[in-house]
């Protein structure tokens, strides 16, 4: 488990056209799929993400789609980590279910809960 730790923080550390290298040349020798095809299909994921409009997560910190995602006020959570906050709360049985943003203590909507 050490030696894949060393070796992620390894390629982690070289620029992302060698990361892309290296996965794409791991992918085809796993897949069989040749690299012209992944590269394609790469490529235009990169141009579908780049142009959905994305935000950054106030619970998990991760780059996700507006699309989906909760928002109130000046927080906005994706939409996994707002279920996961909501499954949760009702599980313990809270009364009052909060925003799960760091630091905001606003109580979230009947609405908002039911939309998850």
């Amino acid at each position: 488990m050490e030696r894949i730790q060393e070796l992620f923080e390894r390629v982690q550390a070289m620029p992302i056209l060698q990361q892309l290298a290296i996965a794409v040349g791991g992918v085809c020798l796993i897949s069989r799929v040749p690299p012209a095809v992944l590269l394609v299909a790469v490529a235009a994921f990169y141009i579908w993400s780049s142009q959905t409009p994305r935000f950054t997560c106030q619970k998990c910190s991760r780059s996700k789609p507006v699309e989906g995602s909760f928002a109130a006020g000046d927080c906005r959570v994706c939409k996994g980590c707002m279920h996961q906050h909501v499954v949760s709360n009702v599980e313990s049985q809270e009364q009052d279910i909060l925003c799960p943003s760091r630091g905001c203590r606003k109580q979230l909507t009947e609405a908002t809960v039911a939309q998850v």
